[in-house]
Protein backbone atom coordinates (compact mmCIF):
# COMPACT_ATOMS: atom_id res chain seq x y z
CA UNK A 1 0.00 0.00 0.00
CA UNK A 2 2.84 2.35 0.90
CA UNK A 3 4.54 1.49 -2.38
CA UNK A 4 1.29 2.37 -4.23
CA UNK A 5 0.97 5.72 -2.41
CA UNK A 6 4.61 6.53 -2.98
CA UNK A 7 4.29 5.70 -6.66
CA UNK A 8 1.17 7.83 -7.14
CA UNK A 9 1.74 10.69 -4.69
CA UNK A 10 3.09 13.01 -7.35
CA UNK A 11 0.18 12.24 -9.67
CA UNK A 12 -2.26 12.95 -6.83
CA UNK A 13 -0.55 16.23 -5.91
CA UNK A 14 -0.44 17.22 -9.59
CA UNK A 15 -4.17 16.53 -10.05
CA UNK A 16 -5.02 18.48 -6.87
CA UNK A 17 -2.89 21.40 -8.03
CA UNK A 18 -4.51 21.41 -11.50
CA UNK A 19 -7.97 21.25 -9.95
CA UNK A 20 -7.16 24.13 -7.57
CA UNK A 21 -5.84 26.22 -10.46
CA UNK A 22 -8.92 25.51 -12.56
CA UNK A 23 -11.23 26.52 -9.69
CA UNK A 24 -9.22 29.72 -9.15
CA UNK A 25 -9.38 30.61 -12.86
CA UNK A 26 -13.12 29.96 -12.96
CA UNK A 27 -13.58 32.25 -9.94
CA UNK A 28 -11.42 34.99 -11.48
CA UNK A 29 -13.15 34.68 -14.87
CA UNK A 30 -16.54 34.99 -13.19
CA UNK A 31 -15.44 38.08 -11.24
CA UNK A 32 -13.94 39.69 -14.34
CA UNK A 33 -17.20 39.18 -16.24
CA UNK A 34 -19.16 40.75 -13.39
CA UNK A 35 -16.79 43.76 -13.38
CA UNK A 36 -17.06 44.15 -17.16
CA UNK A 37 -20.85 44.04 -16.95
CA UNK A 38 -20.84 46.68 -14.20
CA UNK A 39 -18.55 48.92 -16.25
CA UNK A 40 -20.93 48.61 -19.20
CA UNK A 41 -23.86 49.63 -16.99
CA UNK A 42 -21.85 52.56 -15.63
CA UNK A 43 -21.02 53.70 -19.18
CA UNK A 44 -24.68 53.50 -20.14
CA UNK A 45 -25.69 55.44 -17.04
CA UNK A 46 -23.05 58.12 -17.65
CA UNK A 47 -24.13 58.44 -21.27
CA UNK A 48 -27.76 58.85 -20.17
CA UNK A 49 -26.80 61.51 -17.61
CA UNK A 50 -24.75 63.44 -20.16
CA UNK A 51 -27.59 63.20 -22.68
CA UNK A 52 -30.04 64.52 -20.11
CA UNK A 53 -27.73 67.41 -19.17
CA UNK A 54 -27.23 68.39 -22.80
CA UNK A 55 -30.98 68.32 -23.47
CA UNK A 56 -31.64 70.49 -20.41
CA UNK A 57 -28.91 72.95 -21.43
CA UNK A 58 -30.30 73.06 -24.96
CA UNK A 59 -33.85 73.75 -23.74
CA UNK A 60 -32.68 76.45 -21.32
CA UNK A 61 -30.42 78.18 -23.84
CA UNK A 62 -33.01 78.06 -26.62
CA UNK A 63 -35.57 79.72 -24.31
CA UNK A 64 -33.04 82.44 -23.42
CA UNK A 65 -32.11 82.96 -27.07
CA UNK A 66 -28.39 83.17 -26.40
CA UNK A 67 -25.57 81.09 -24.98
CA UNK A 68 -22.43 82.49 -23.36
CA UNK A 69 -19.09 81.13 -24.53
CA UNK A 70 -18.47 79.24 -21.27
CA UNK A 71 -21.81 77.42 -21.65
CA UNK A 72 -21.00 76.55 -25.27
CA UNK A 73 -17.66 75.10 -24.15
CA UNK A 74 -19.37 73.15 -21.39
CA UNK A 75 -21.93 71.75 -23.82
CA UNK A 76 -19.15 70.78 -26.24
CA UNK A 77 -17.16 69.06 -23.48
CA UNK A 78 -20.23 67.11 -22.35
CA UNK A 79 -20.93 66.13 -25.95
CA UNK A 80 -17.34 64.99 -26.53
CA UNK A 81 -17.55 62.69 -23.49
CA UNK A 82 -21.04 61.56 -24.53
CA UNK A 83 -19.79 60.76 -28.03
CA UNK A 84 -16.71 58.94 -26.66
CA UNK A 85 -19.07 56.69 -24.68
CA UNK A 86 -20.90 55.75 -27.89
CA UNK A 87 -23.65 58.36 -27.85
CA UNK A 88 -24.78 60.09 -31.02
CA UNK A 89 -27.98 60.93 -32.87
CA UNK A 90 -30.11 63.95 -32.13
CA UNK A 91 -27.73 65.18 -29.44
CA UNK A 92 -25.24 66.11 -32.18
CA UNK A 93 -27.82 68.45 -33.68
CA UNK A 94 -28.71 69.95 -30.29
CA UNK A 95 -25.08 70.82 -29.53
CA UNK A 96 -24.68 72.32 -33.00
CA UNK A 97 -27.72 74.51 -32.33
CA UNK A 98 -26.33 75.56 -28.93
CA UNK A 99 -23.06 76.52 -30.60
CA UNK A 100 -24.96 78.47 -33.24
CA UNK A 101 -26.74 80.68 -30.72
CA UNK A 102 -25.42 84.22 -30.18
CA UNK A 103 -23.00 84.56 -27.27
CA UNK A 104 -24.55 87.76 -25.96
CA UNK A 105 -28.13 88.62 -25.12
CA UNK A 106 -29.70 90.98 -27.66
CA UNK A 107 -31.80 93.47 -25.69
Amino acid sequence: MIDFLAAHIFETIYMLAVTAIMVAFKFLYSNINIKIERLQYMEEAMRALLRDSIIKEYTYRLEKGFCPIYAKQSAREMYDKYHALGGNGTITNLVSEIEGLPSLKND
